[in-house]
Protein backbone atom coordinates (compact mmCIF):
# COMPACT_ATOMS: atom_id res chain seq x y z
CA UNK A 1 0.00 0.00 0.00
CA UNK A 2 2.94 2.35 1.11
CA UNK A 3 5.07 1.45 -2.13
CA UNK A 4 1.42 2.67 -4.28
CA UNK A 5 1.18 6.19 -2.65
CA UNK A 6 5.10 6.48 -3.31
CA UNK A 7 4.62 5.68 -6.79
CA UNK A 8 1.75 8.32 -7.29
CA UNK A 9 3.50 10.63 -5.94
CA UNK A 10 6.74 10.50 -8.08
CA UNK A 11 4.71 10.24 -10.86
CA UNK A 12 2.86 13.88 -9.87
CA UNK A 13 5.75 15.09 -9.48
CA UNK A 14 7.14 14.32 -12.78
CA UNK A 15 4.33 15.40 -14.34
CA UNK A 16 3.39 11.84 -15.52
CA UNK A 17 -0.17 11.78 -13.38
CA UNK A 18 -2.55 13.85 -14.94
CA UNK A 19 -6.08 14.30 -13.30
CA UNK A 20 -9.07 13.59 -15.90
CA UNK A 21 -11.16 17.02 -14.54
CA UNK A 22 -9.49 20.64 -14.67
CA UNK A 23 -10.65 23.10 -11.71
CA UNK A 24 -10.12 24.41 -8.49
CA UNK A 25 -11.57 21.52 -5.83
CA UNK A 26 -13.07 24.03 -3.46
CA UNK A 27 -14.90 26.38 -6.32
CA UNK A 28 -16.09 23.16 -8.27
CA UNK A 29 -17.51 21.05 -5.24
CA UNK A 30 -19.66 24.15 -4.43
CA UNK A 31 -20.69 24.33 -7.94
CA UNK A 32 -24.89 24.09 -8.65
CA UNK A 33 -24.67 21.22 -11.19
CA UNK A 34 -24.10 17.91 -9.55
CA UNK A 35 -22.72 16.31 -12.55
CA UNK A 36 -19.22 18.57 -11.74
CA UNK A 37 -19.50 17.76 -8.29
CA UNK A 38 -19.21 14.73 -8.83
CA UNK A 39 -16.51 14.70 -11.70
CA UNK A 40 -14.52 16.75 -9.03
CA UNK A 41 -14.73 14.44 -6.29
CA UNK A 42 -13.98 11.46 -9.01
CA UNK A 43 -10.94 13.34 -9.75
CA UNK A 44 -9.76 13.90 -6.74
CA UNK A 45 -9.27 10.26 -6.75
CA UNK A 46 -6.71 9.73 -9.19
CA UNK A 47 -3.69 11.46 -7.26
CA UNK A 48 -2.22 12.60 -4.29
CA UNK A 49 -4.10 15.25 -2.01
CA UNK A 50 -3.38 17.77 0.02
CA UNK A 51 -4.68 18.80 2.93
CA UNK A 52 -7.26 21.38 1.45
CA UNK A 53 -8.29 18.62 -0.93
CA UNK A 54 -8.68 16.24 1.83
CA UNK A 55 -11.05 18.64 3.98
CA UNK A 56 -12.72 19.95 0.96
CA UNK A 57 -13.93 16.19 0.19
CA UNK A 58 -14.74 15.53 3.50
CA UNK A 59 -17.45 18.89 3.23
CA UNK A 60 -18.87 16.74 -0.31
CA UNK A 61 -20.03 13.84 2.19
CA UNK A 62 -22.45 15.94 3.44
CA UNK A 63 -23.53 17.15 -0.33
CA UNK A 64 -27.51 17.25 -1.04
CA UNK A 65 -27.17 13.74 -3.92
CA UNK A 66 -26.14 11.05 -2.91
CA UNK A 67 -23.96 9.64 -5.69
CA UNK A 68 -21.59 12.66 -4.81
CA UNK A 69 -21.29 11.88 -1.20
CA UNK A 70 -20.46 8.61 -1.98
CA UNK A 71 -18.09 9.45 -4.52
CA UNK A 72 -16.28 11.92 -2.31
CA UNK A 73 -15.95 8.91 0.58
CA UNK A 74 -14.93 6.56 -2.35
CA UNK A 75 -12.20 9.09 -3.67
CA UNK A 76 -10.60 9.63 0.32
CA UNK A 77 -11.09 6.02 0.91
CA UNK A 78 -8.48 5.33 -2.58
CA UNK A 79 -5.88 7.62 -0.90
CA UNK A 80 -5.54 4.83 1.93
CA UNK A 81 -3.09 7.18 3.99
CA UNK A 82 -3.52 8.11 7.30
CA UNK A 83 -4.81 11.68 6.53
CA UNK A 84 -7.63 10.05 4.97
CA UNK A 85 -8.79 7.68 7.76
CA UNK A 86 -8.69 10.03 10.24
CA UNK A 87 -10.70 12.57 8.25
CA UNK A 88 -13.11 9.62 7.50
CA UNK A 89 -13.55 8.77 11.37
CA UNK A 90 -13.86 12.69 12.07
CA UNK A 91 -16.39 12.62 9.08
CA UNK A 92 -18.02 9.51 10.86
CA UNK A 93 -18.70 10.99 14.25
CA UNK A 94 -20.20 14.81 12.79
CA UNK A 95 -23.44 15.56 11.65
CA UNK A 96 -25.99 15.24 9.72
CA UNK A 97 -26.36 12.04 9.67
CA UNK A 98 -25.82 11.79 5.11
CA UNK A 99 -21.98 12.85 6.13
CA UNK A 100 -21.46 9.89 9.05
CA UNK A 101 -23.07 7.52 6.59
CA UNK A 102 -21.36 8.42 3.53
CA UNK A 103 -18.04 7.79 5.81
CA UNK A 104 -18.95 5.11 6.95
CA UNK A 105 -19.36 3.18 3.43
CA UNK A 106 -15.90 4.77 2.61
CA UNK A 107 -14.61 3.21 5.79
CA UNK A 108 -15.59 0.08 4.77
CA UNK A 109 -13.94 0.26 1.61
CA UNK A 110 -10.40 1.73 3.03
CA UNK A 111 -10.97 -1.58 5.13
CA UNK A 112 -8.61 -0.40 7.77
CA UNK A 113 -9.03 -2.19 11.26
CA UNK A 114 -8.22 0.93 13.17
CA UNK A 115 -11.99 1.98 12.45
CA UNK A 116 -13.62 -0.70 13.88
CA UNK A 117 -14.11 0.57 17.43
CA UNK A 118 -15.85 3.94 15.83
CA UNK A 119 -17.62 1.81 13.36
CA UNK A 120 -19.46 -0.37 16.37
CA UNK A 121 -20.30 2.66 17.81
CA UNK A 122 -21.92 4.26 15.10
CA UNK A 123 -23.60 0.92 14.73
CA UNK A 124 -25.75 1.81 17.87
CA UNK A 125 -27.17 5.16 15.99
CA UNK A 126 -30.92 5.86 16.49
CA UNK A 127 -30.58 6.58 12.50
CA UNK A 128 -31.30 3.59 10.00
CA UNK A 129 -29.63 4.95 7.41
CA UNK A 130 -25.87 5.33 9.62
CA UNK A 131 -26.68 1.75 11.19
CA UNK A 132 -26.97 0.08 8.01
CA UNK A 133 -23.97 1.62 6.67
CA UNK A 134 -21.99 0.75 9.67
CA UNK A 135 -22.65 -2.99 9.89
CA UNK A 136 -22.26 -3.30 5.86
CA UNK A 137 -18.44 -1.11 6.54
CA UNK A 138 -18.01 -3.74 9.20
CA UNK A 139 -18.68 -6.71 6.58
CA UNK A 140 -16.49 -5.57 4.34
CA UNK A 141 -13.60 -4.92 6.84
CA UNK A 142 -14.28 -8.08 8.39
CA UNK A 143 -13.40 -8.06 11.57
CA UNK A 144 -14.03 -10.96 14.33
CA UNK A 145 -14.60 -8.12 17.32
CA UNK A 146 -18.08 -7.43 15.05
CA UNK A 147 -19.44 -10.73 15.34
CA UNK A 148 -21.47 -10.17 18.89
CA UNK A 149 -22.71 -6.89 17.37
CA UNK A 150 -23.63 -8.67 14.15
CA UNK A 151 -25.15 -11.18 15.66
CA UNK A 152 -27.39 -8.37 17.89
CA UNK A 153 -28.20 -6.17 15.18
CA UNK A 154 -30.19 -9.29 13.01
CA UNK A 155 -32.81 -8.79 15.95
CA UNK A 156 -32.58 -5.10 14.71
CA UNK A 157 -36.05 -3.48 14.66
CA UNK A 158 -35.35 -2.05 10.77
CA UNK A 159 -35.35 -4.56 7.92
CA UNK A 160 -32.56 -3.30 6.33
CA UNK A 161 -29.95 -2.94 9.27
CA UNK A 162 -31.41 -7.06 9.34
CA UNK A 163 -30.47 -7.85 6.31
CA UNK A 164 -26.77 -5.86 6.20
CA UNK A 165 -26.18 -7.67 9.18
CA UNK A 166 -27.05 -10.77 7.51
CA UNK A 167 -24.98 -9.83 4.53
CA UNK A 168 -22.01 -8.59 6.86
CA UNK A 169 -22.53 -12.53 8.79
CA UNK A 170 -21.87 -13.73 5.48
CA UNK A 171 -18.88 -12.20 4.88
CA UNK A 172 -17.13 -13.25 7.94
CA UNK A 173 -17.95 -16.72 7.27
CA UNK A 174 -18.29 -17.75 11.32
CA UNK A 175 -20.53 -20.89 11.78
CA UNK A 176 -21.27 -20.16 15.04
CA UNK A 177 -23.59 -17.46 13.36
CA UNK A 178 -25.88 -20.04 11.27
CA UNK A 179 -28.53 -20.66 14.49
CA UNK A 180 -29.41 -16.74 14.17
CA UNK A 181 -29.05 -16.67 10.81
CA UNK A 182 -31.76 -20.01 9.87
CA UNK A 183 -34.27 -18.14 12.87
CA UNK A 184 -34.10 -15.28 10.40
CA UNK A 185 -34.59 -17.31 7.10
CA UNK A 186 -37.59 -19.47 8.81
CA UNK A 187 -39.28 -16.50 10.05
CA UNK A 188 -42.01 -16.34 7.80
CA UNK A 189 -42.71 -12.68 8.84
CA UNK A 190 -39.49 -11.97 8.09
CA UNK A 191 -39.28 -9.21 5.22
CA UNK A 192 -38.36 -10.74 1.92
CA UNK A 193 -34.86 -9.61 1.57
CA UNK A 194 -33.61 -10.52 5.06
CA UNK A 195 -34.60 -14.17 3.72
CA UNK A 196 -32.83 -13.94 0.49
CA UNK A 197 -29.69 -12.48 2.63
CA UNK A 198 -29.65 -14.88 5.08
CA UNK A 199 -29.97 -17.86 2.83
CA UNK A 200 -27.14 -16.23 0.41
CA UNK A 201 -24.82 -15.90 3.78
CA UNK A 202 -25.73 -19.55 5.16
CA UNK A 203 -23.79 -20.83 1.63
CA UNK A 204 -20.50 -19.12 3.11
CA UNK A 205 -20.22 -21.18 6.18
CA UNK A 206 -19.85 -24.65 7.41
CA UNK A 207 -23.38 -25.99 8.07
CA UNK A 208 -24.65 -27.72 11.30
CA UNK A 209 -27.43 -29.92 11.66
CA UNK A 210 -29.62 -26.87 12.39
CA UNK A 211 -28.61 -25.17 9.34
CA UNK A 212 -29.53 -27.81 6.55
CA UNK A 213 -32.48 -28.48 8.39
CA UNK A 214 -33.56 -24.82 8.11
CA UNK A 215 -32.33 -24.41 4.41
CA UNK A 216 -33.77 -27.70 3.49
CA UNK A 217 -37.42 -25.62 4.91
CA UNK A 218 -36.16 -22.73 3.03
CA UNK A 219 -36.45 -24.59 -0.45
CA UNK A 220 -40.16 -24.54 0.03
CA UNK A 221 -40.05 -20.33 0.42
CA UNK A 222 -42.21 -18.86 -1.44
CA UNK A 223 -40.08 -16.30 -2.68
CA UNK A 224 -37.56 -17.73 -6.03
CA UNK A 225 -34.54 -16.35 -4.77
CA UNK A 226 -34.33 -17.67 -1.54
CA UNK A 227 -35.41 -20.99 -2.97
CA UNK A 228 -32.11 -20.49 -5.18
CA UNK A 229 -29.72 -19.32 -2.48
CA UNK A 230 -31.01 -22.42 0.08
CA UNK A 231 -30.27 -24.74 -2.54
CA UNK A 232 -27.12 -23.50 -3.81
CA UNK A 233 -25.86 -22.92 0.00
CA UNK A 234 -26.57 -26.88 0.42
CA UNK A 235 -24.42 -27.87 -2.44
CA UNK A 236 -21.92 -27.20 0.60
CA UNK A 237 -20.92 -30.47 3.06
CA UNK A 238 -24.26 -31.84 4.43
CA UNK A 239 -24.04 -34.40 7.40
CA UNK A 240 -24.62 -38.17 5.54
CA UNK A 241 -27.44 -38.44 8.15
CA UNK A 242 -29.64 -35.52 6.38
CA UNK A 243 -28.69 -36.67 2.91
CA UNK A 244 -31.98 -38.68 1.96
CA UNK A 245 -33.76 -35.76 3.74
CA UNK A 246 -32.34 -32.67 1.28
CA UNK A 247 -32.02 -35.25 -1.75
CA UNK A 248 -35.73 -35.30 -1.72
CA UNK A 249 -36.01 -31.57 -0.91
CA UNK A 250 -34.18 -31.08 -4.27
CA UNK A 251 -36.07 -33.45 -6.22
CA UNK A 252 -39.18 -31.29 -5.98
CA UNK A 253 -36.99 -28.47 -7.27
CA UNK A 254 -36.25 -29.95 -10.70
CA UNK A 255 -39.23 -28.94 -12.24
CA UNK A 256 -39.27 -25.46 -10.81
CA UNK A 257 -38.67 -22.65 -13.76
CA UNK A 258 -39.19 -19.74 -11.26
CA UNK A 259 -35.89 -17.63 -12.37
CA UNK A 260 -34.08 -15.49 -9.14
CA UNK A 261 -31.50 -13.35 -10.54
CA UNK A 262 -28.70 -16.77 -11.02
CA UNK A 263 -30.94 -18.65 -13.06
CA UNK A 264 -34.03 -21.16 -13.12
CA UNK A 265 -34.23 -22.63 -9.48
CA UNK A 266 -34.59 -26.26 -10.95
CA UNK A 267 -30.84 -25.66 -12.76
CA UNK A 268 -29.66 -25.35 -9.08
CA UNK A 269 -31.02 -28.13 -7.36
CA UNK A 270 -29.60 -30.37 -10.25
CA UNK A 271 -26.40 -29.05 -9.63
CA UNK A 272 -26.62 -29.61 -5.97
CA UNK A 273 -27.95 -32.86 -6.35
CA UNK A 274 -25.25 -33.96 -8.37
CA UNK A 275 -22.76 -32.62 -5.11
CA UNK A 276 -24.63 -34.77 -2.99
CA UNK A 277 -24.74 -38.00 -4.80
CA UNK A 278 -21.08 -37.68 -5.64
CA UNK A 279 -19.86 -37.13 -2.03
CA UNK A 280 -22.43 -39.94 -1.38
CA UNK A 281 -20.82 -42.82 -3.51
CA UNK A 282 -17.41 -41.80 -2.37
CA UNK A 283 -18.47 -41.99 1.37
CA UNK A 284 -19.92 -45.61 0.15
CA UNK A 285 -16.73 -46.54 -1.58
CA UNK A 286 -14.26 -45.57 1.18
CA UNK A 287 -16.57 -47.31 4.22
CA UNK A 288 -16.48 -50.50 2.16
CA UNK A 289 -13.41 -50.71 1.77
CA UNK A 290 -12.27 -50.26 5.50
CA UNK A 291 -9.26 -49.60 7.22
CA UNK A 292 -6.29 -52.08 6.36
CA UNK A 293 -8.48 -52.87 2.67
Amino acid sequence: MELKHRLRSWAARLGLWQRRFVGDPVSTLADPNPRRRWEMAAALATAPMDRDEIITLVGALADKEPFVRWQAGQSLAAQGSRASLESLLQALRTPPVARQAAAAEALGTLGDRRAVPALLEAAHSQHVGLRVSAVEALGHIGSADAASLLLQMLRDEAAGVRQAAARALGKLGDPSAADALVVRLNDEQEHVLVRRSAASALGRMALNAAAVIGLTKALEDPDPQVRWYAAHALSHRVDAALNETVSQALQALLNDDARALQGPVSEVAQRTLRRLRRRGMWRRLTHSRGPGT
